[in-house]
């Protein structure tokens, strides 16, 4: 048994919530690709980290999970507060613990979602 990977997950999740223009694990390669891709809807660009919890006979059995999402959106166009809050409620939904916290950039809204738990590779469960 291999441990599940959740990046498709979490893509799957963020796609359903119908909010970003562009879900992916890398930024745009520059500022002016940025700026055209936050114009109709913001993105978001995540990265995840994981490490066994514990492993019984060579299987692990969990495994703890750190997932970063940055959403950027157009200054210009205000507040990306709706879509944090969704995605920390999507989360949270799941069992995962989930915090957010702003850093804003010339141009762009930008905040930070941290979001962990540990993911029960047998049962399907996710644990905080």
């Amino acid at each position: 048994m291999s441990i599940r990977n959740l990046k498709t997950d979490i893509v799957a999740m963020l796609t359903d919530l119908g909010m970003f223009s562009e879900i992916s694990p890398d930024f745009p390669n520059d500022v002016v690709t940025a700026k055209e891709k936050v114009k109709a809807k913001p993105i978001a660009v995540y990265q995840t980290t994981h490490r066994p919890s514990f492993i019984d006979q060579g299987t692990e059995i969990h495994t703890n999970w750190t997932i970063t999402i940055e959403i950027l959106g157009d200054s210009h166009k205000g507040s990306i507060t709706h879509e944090v809050e969704a995605v920390v409620q999507m989360f949270q939904a799941v069992r995962f613990k989930a915090t957010a916290r702003d850093s804003n950039l010339a141009d762009f809204k930008r905040s930070i979602v941290e979001v962990t738990g540990t993911y029960d590779n047998i049962l399907h469960l996710v644990y905080t």
